[in-house]
């Protein structure tokens, strides 16, 4: 196989991956729109369904008080699109976003979401939003459960999450599935960009020793 050969293996493979990246951020992009109305629709039930559950401090904190954790809350849904931003759209979180990964890096099933369980550090970013709303009860004087309210040790980055039970919505779960598939093909190119790129060092270190 000649250099030139070798080139233009890489440049279909170039130009297949950049093809890849732009189906991953269309996925990427449609997840965080779900997981953006999906926010926006589940910390305004959460929060109410705190405050009717516990009527006896609901009671107390009397209707001045509770209107003023609604227009609290009313902040936080507004705020929802740039949290959902800030938490769940970082570069770490999305491997098409990566410009030069590592077939070693690329690990498979990381976008998985298959009955229950969802992508780990997907679920963790939307946790971090989702806290928001424990949050605000927590400040109004709603006790949490304790299993709500303790050290959360597989927190490493400083940023709180939710602990409590939520479930995805179908189609932020579509989306992710969507994105997992691409994911495993993504995988499968960036290792056979590497091995061309290894056979052609190779190549022409060998051309050099004939050479010489």
């Amino acid at each position: 196989m000649s250099i030139e050969e070798f080139n233009k293996q890489i440049e279909s493979l170039n130009s297949q991956i950049d093809k890849l990246r732009a189906e991953m951020a269309s996925c990427c992009d449609k997840f965080l729109a779900e997981t953006k109305s999906f926010a926006s629709g589940w910390i305004p039930e959460y929060v109410q369904k705190v405050v009717t559950s516990r009527p006896g401090v609901a009671k107390e904190l009397g209707s001045e008080k509770i209107k003023k954790l609604k227009l609290e809350l009313a902040d936080i849904v507004s705020r929802v699109p740039a949290l959902v931003d800030q938490h769940v759209n970082t570069d770490e979180n999305w491997t098409h976003k990566k410009q030069t990964p590592a077939a070693a890096d690329l690990e498979f099933g990381r976008y998985s979401a298959y009955g229950n369980t969802v992508p780990k550090h997907l679920d963790a970013a939307v946790r971090r939003v989702l806290w928001h709303a424990q949050d605000l009860h927590k400040r109004h004087g709603f006790p949490l459960d304790d299993h709500l309210d303790r050290y959360d040790p597989e927190n490493h980055t400083g940023a709180p999450r939710f602990k409590g039970w939520y479930d995805w919505s179908g189609q932020m779960r579509a989306a992710v599935e969507s994105y997992a598939k691409l994911h495993h093909e993504f995988a499968r190119l960036v290792s056979e960009m590497e091995s061309i790129r290894r056979k052609k060092a190779e190549f022409e270190a060998k051309t050099l020793w004939d050479e010489a």
